[in-house]
């Protein structure tokens, strides 16, 4: 269930999965009291209530979000945490038919042949610099994962997505 609701004082319009959590914080973080947050609507799909969040900050003449609710909550802050949902993730399709592609996931080969697996090109080089004490760059990785690139090796480690 989302809850699209309103903080006239603030002229802020959001929505929330979480009602009361989200009001617990919208009254500490603004000091607000709990009259100035009024609950405006309940919608059971994402993709409704996220046009509806911005169709209503447009009536209003609130600042309209640059990014949908659906797209932040799917997209930006994707709540993956096993390799199975992260693969099954990135291959979901939006309610525009468009495939989308989160964070893919990384092998690294050593050059004693350990292979080691990580959710993502940033992930890869932080742990492999914090395990290695060599500095490992994204671009690099991102790279070495390229079809077109010719160099497979960085670090003297190869890459490969998973």
């Amino acid at each position: 269930m989302y809850t699209i609701y309103e903080i006239p004082s603030k002229k802020k319009i959001g929505v929330t999965d979480n009602y009361e959590r989200r009001f617990k914080q919208h009254i500490k973080k603004y000091c607000l009291s709990p009259k100035e947050i009024i609950k405006l609507e309940d919608h059971t799909d994402i993709y409704e209530v996220s046009d509806r969040e911005q169709e209503l900050q447009r009536g209003k003449g609130y600042r309209v979000d640059k990014n949908p609710y659906w797209y932040v909550i799917q997209v930006i802050q994707p709540k993956c945490t096993t390799p199975q949902a992260r693969k099954k993730s990135v291959a979901k399709k939006d309610y525009k038919g468009e495939r989308r592609h989160l964070q893919r996931g990384v092998v690294s080969i050593s050059p004693d042949g350990t292979e080691a697996w990580y959710s993502g090109m940033a992930e890869a080089s932080r742990q492999l610099t914090k395990k290695t004490g060599i500095i490992f760059h994204q671009a690099s990785i991102s790279n070495v994962c390229s079809p077109n690139c010719l160099d497979k090796s960085h670090r003297k480690y190869t890459f490969k997505y998973a």
